[in-house]
C-alpha cells in the first residue's frame, strides 16, 4: 500500500501540473536546432554517420561535416563500387557498366556478353562454355586452328605472298612465316611481287614526278597508286587550261586567246598549243615588221607613221610615235595639250580633266570639297565651301560650311552622319536635306543637333533615350525637327542628352535623365524638350558633357547639374544634382565662379572661359591632366589652368581638353591617340601649343581625336582614325593635324 502511494502521489502531481498548463508546447523543427529533423541528414555536430568507410566509400581525406543545409559533405569522401569508375586498387574488375577492355574471350570463355556483379566483379553468366586448345574442336572466335586443322587457311588465301602456315599453342594461327614472306599493307615496298608502293612507302615517287602540277600522291589498298589527288591538281596534256600554274593552253583548250589577242591589228592566222602548253603564235601574222599594212588595220608600225606628226595630231612639238598594236598613235612624246591626260605644268595647266585632281579645295586653302578641272585646264573651285565652326560626336565630325549646309564623316553605324544610310565614312558627306543651318552641336555623342534660321532645331543619329527631341526612341539617319521648340538661338548635346538655349534666356534639355542631366528635378527621361528649374531669362550659353550640363548666366556665374561622381558640376561635392547648382571656385572658404563668358563640356569635366581675360578655368575628373592645373587631381571646384590668357574657344574632349588664343590650340590631357595633336602620344597635364598651326578660329574634341577650324575656312584634325573621324580618306591615327578633305 504504502508503495502504490509513493508511486501514484507523485504521477497524479505531474498530471495535474501538464494539465494546469495554459500554453501548448511547440516544438520547431530548423537547420541549426542541433536535432536532426525530418529531410535532414545531420544538424551542425549531430551526425549519425562520420566515416567515409562506413557509407561504402573505399576511403577518405577527412571525416564528414555537416554543411549549412544539414546535408553530409561527402566531398572528402573518395570512391566506391557502383560510381561507374573502375577502381583496381580496390579489387574492382569492373563498374556498372564500365568493364574496361573485357570480354568473355580474355576471361577463358567463349563467345557471349560479358556483365559486371554488384560487387563489381565480373559477371560470366552470359559468356559460353570456355574453349579448350588442344581439344580438337575449334571454338570461334577464341581459337582460330587446332592442331592439325587450320580450316583450309594458308598464307596466301590470308593474302600473304609465301611461308608455311602454323597453329600456334593457343590455337591462334601462326603467322610468323607468312610476315617474313610480306603482304600488300605491311609498309613494305615489294616489288618482285608487283607492288609499286605499300602504305606510306611510295618509292620517292610524287605527283610532279608523275608530271602533275601537284597533289598528294598516295597508295591504294591494292598497293597501286591513288591518284586522286594529283589528277585534281591537273598537268599539260589532260586538255584542262590551268593558267594558276603556267600554262598558257592545254591540247585544244587555247583558254581566250586568238592571234588577234597576240598581235592586235591583225585578224587572220592559225594559234596552237605547244607540248609544253605554251602558246605558239609561229601561224599567226604580226605587227612589228615595220611595214605598214593599212590592209590589216595598220594604223603605224614601228617608224612608218603615214606622214603623221605631233603637230597634225593638235600636240605640242615632241616626238611622235607607234603603238606596239600598230593600231594607234602614241603622243608620249609629244610635247602635249590640254586634254591629253598629261598635266603640263610648262604650260601652265592646273589639272587635267579625266585625271584625279592631285590636291583638294583644303590644301588650296579653300574649306572642304573636291576641287574640279575646266576645260582650260585651270581648277574648278565651284565645290569648294569655307567651314565656319566644326563639332560632331564621341567617333565622327561634322563641319558647318558658309551655305548653310552641313557635312560629316567618321563613325556612322547609328546615323551620326544623317546622310540617310549607316556606313561609316572616311571622307565629307553632306547630310541629307539640311540647309539653313546656322549653330552647330558637337560632342562626346553619337547623335548631332544644329540650329536652323528662324529658330528651330534639327537632330539627327542615335535616338534611345529620345536625345533627338522629336517625341520618339527611333535612331534617325537623316535630320528630324525638335518638337515644340521653334525659338532656340544655342544647342549643345552630350552622351544622351541635349540641351537648348532659347531667344528668352532659358534652357530646354530633352533625352536620358538618369542623373538628373536634364535640370528639371526629376530623374525621368523626356522624347521632347523640358524646362531646366530655375534658368527661365539669363542664360547667355550652355554646355552637355556626356551625363551632365551647364549654364553661364547674364551675371556670369555657372550653374551645373547632372552627374558629378567627379566633381565635374563644381560644387564641392560629388552628389548628383536634378537642378542647377553654382559652380564654386579654389578659394578659402569656396565662393561661386563668377565673369564667365562661356562654358564647356567634356565627358566628366567641365571649363569656363573667363569674360575679359580669357583665362580659363576647369574642374571634375583630371586622371590624364584634363584640367591643365598641372596634377592629375580631381577637383570638385574650378581651378585655374596653366599658361593660358586670351582663351577665344575651348572644347573638352572625352579626356582632354583643347583652347584657341591668339589663332593659335593649346591641348592637354590623354593623348594615346596623338588627339593632342603634339607628334607624340605622351599626356600633359598642361596646355602645350600645337607647333605651325595659325589662324585658329574654333576647335572640337571628341574621345580621341581633335579637329580645328582655321580662319580660311579649312578643318584639320588629328588623333585615333579607326572609323575616318579625321577625314582624310584614310583610317589612320595622325599625331599632327591633317587636312579634311
Amino acid at each position: 500500500m504504502m508503495f502504490l502511494r509513493r508511486t501514484v502521489m507523485p504521477l497524479l502531481s505531474l498530471i495535474i501540473l501538464v494539465c494546469a498548463c495554459d500554453t501548448p508546447v511547440e516544438v520547431k523543427q530548423s537547420c541549426g536546432d542541433g536535432f536532426i529533423d525530418p529531410g535532414e541528414e545531420c544538424d551542425g555536430d549531430n551526425l549519425a554517420t562520420r566515416n567515409c568507410e562506413q557509407l561504402g566509400y573505399y576511403s577518405g581525406t577527412g571525416p564528414i561535416v555537416c554543411n549549412g543545409e544539414c546535408m553530409m559533405d561527402l566531398s572528402p569522401c573518395g570512391g566506391r563500387c557502383g560510381d561507374g569508375q573502375i577502381q583496381t586498387q580496390y579489387g574492382e574488375e569492373c563498374d556498372g557498366a564500365e568493364l574496361g577492355e573485357g570480354t568473355c574471350v580474355d576471361q577463358g570463355m567463349g563467345s557471349g556478353v560479358l556483365a559486371c556483379s554488384t560487387q563489381c566483379r565480373f559477371d560470366l553468366s552470359g559468356c559460353a562454355a570456355a574453349a579448350v586448345c588442344g581439344d580438337g574442336l575449334i571454338a570461334t572466335p577464341a581459337e582460330e586452328c587446332e592442331p592439325g586443322d587450320l580450316q583450309d587457311q594458308t598464307c596466301f588465301t590470308l593474302g600473304y605472298y609465301g611461308g608455311n602456315l602454323a597453329c600456334g599453342g593457343d590455337c591462334r594461327f601462326d603467322l610468323a612465316s607468312c610476315q617474313s614472306a610480306g603482304r600488300c599493307g605491311d609498309g613494305t615496298l615489294h616489288a618482285d611481287f608487283g607492288e609499286i608502293c605499300d602504305g606510306y612507302s611510295l618509292g620517292g615517287v610524287t605527283c610532279e614526278e608523275l608530271n602533275y602540277h601537284g597533289g598528294t600522291l598516295a597508295c591504294a589498298t591494292d598497293c597501286t597508286f591513288d591518284l586522286a589527288s594529283c589528277v585534281a591538281a591537273g598537268r599539260c596534256g589532260d586538255g584542262v587550261l590551268q593558267d594558276d600554274t603556267g600554262e598558257q593552253c592545254d591540247l585544244d583548250d587555247l583558254g581566250p586567246q586568238t592571234c588577234e589577242d597576240l598581235y592586235p591589228g591583225y585578224g587572220g592566222g592559225a594559234l596552237a598549243c605547244a607540248d609544253d602548253c605554251t602558246l605558239d603564235p609561229a601561224g599567226c601574222a604580226r605587227c612589228g615588221d615595220g611595214l605598214l599594212q593599212t590592209s590589216q588595220g595598220e594604223l603605224c608600225d614601228g617608224d612608218a607613221l603615214d606622214g603623221a606628226t605631233c603637230e597634225t595630231q593638235g600636240q605640242y612639238p615632241g616626238t611622235l610615235a607607234c603603238a606596239a598594236d600598230c593600231a594607234e598613235l602614241v603622243l608620249d612624246g609629244c610635247g602635249g595639250s590640254c586634254g591629253d591626260g598629261v598635266v603640263q605644268e610648262a604650260f601652265l595647266e592646273d589639272c587635267e580633266t579625266g585625271l584625279p585632281v592631285n590636291t583638294s579645295c583644303a590644301l588650296q586653302g579653300l574649306g572642304l570639297g573636291a576641287l574640279g578641272c575646266t576645260s582650260a585646264c585651270a581648277y574648278d573651285t565651284a565645290a569648294c565651301l569655307r567651314a565656319s565652326a566644326t563639332g560632331g560626336g564621341a567617333s565622327s565630325s561634322c563641319a558647318l560650311l558658309e551655305d548653310g549646309t552641313v557635312r560629316c564623316w567618321g563613325r556612322n553605324d547609328q546615323g551620326t552622319l544623317g546622310d540617310g544610310t549607316t556606313s561609316t565614312r572616311t571622307l565629307p558627306v553632306a547630310v541629307s536635306g539640311l540647309s539653313g543651318a546656322t549653330l552647330l552641336a558637337g560632342g562626346i555623342s553619337n547623335h548631332v543637333c544644329v540650329v536652323r534660321t528662324g529658330g528651330a532645331v534639327s537632330c539627327w543619329g542615335l535616338n534611345d533615350f529620345g536625345q533627338l527631341g522629336n517625341g520618339s526612341v527611333a535612331n534617325a539617319t537623316t535630320p528630324v525637327t525638335v518638337s515644340g521648340l521653334s525659338d532656340a538661338v544655342q544647342v549643345s548635346v552630350g552622351g544622351w542628352s541635349t540641351c537648348a538655349r532659347r531667344a528668352t534666356g532659358s534652357v530646354v534639355c530633352w533625352g536620358n535623365n538618369g542623373w538628373g542631366q536634364l535640370g528639371d528635378g526629376t530623374e525621368t527621361s523626356s522624347t521632347v524638350p523640358v524646362q531646366v528649374s530655375g534658368i527661365t531669362s539669363t542664360a547667355v550659353d550652355v554646355a552637355v558633357g556626356y551625363e551632365h550640363a551647364c549654364a553661364v548666366l547674364a551675371n556670369g556665374s555657372v550653374l551645373c547639374w547632372g552627374k558629378n561622381l567627379s566633381g565635374q558640376l563644381g560644387d564641392g561635392t560629388a552628389t548628383h544634382r536634378t537642378v542647377p547648382v553654382p559652380v564654386l571656385t579654389q578659394a578659402t572658404p569656396p565662393i561661386a565662379l563668377s565673369q564667365a563668358a562661356r562654358v564647356v563640356a567634356g565627358h566628366e569635366h567641365t571649363c569656363s572661359i573667363r569674360s575679359g581675360t580669357g583665362a580659363l578655368h576647369c574642374w571634375g575628373r583630371n586622371d590624364f591632366g584634363q584640367l591643365g592645373d598641372g596634377t592629375t587631381t580631381n577637383r570638385s571646384v574650378a581651378v585655374s589652368v596653366m599658361l593660358l590668357t586670351s582663351v577665344t574657344a575651348a572644347s573638352g574632349g572625352y579626356n582632354h581638353t583643347c583652347a584657341v588664343s591668339g589663332g593659335s590650340v593649346s591641348c592637354w590631357g590623354d593623348n594615346a591617340a596623338g588627339q593632342l595633336g603634339l607628334g607624340d602620344t605622351n599626356q600633359r597635364p598642361v596646355p602645350v601649343a600645337i607647333a605651325g598651326l595659325a589662324g585658329v578660329t574654333g576647335v572640337f574634341a571628341g574621345v580621341s581625336h581633335t579637329c580645328m577650324i582655321l580662319d580660311t575656312g579649312v578643318v584639320r584634325c588629328t588623333g585615333g582614325n579607326a572609323l575616318g573621324q579625321l577625314g582624310d580618306g584614310t583610317t589612320n591615327n595622325r599625331l599632327t593635324p591633317g587636312f579634311v578633305q
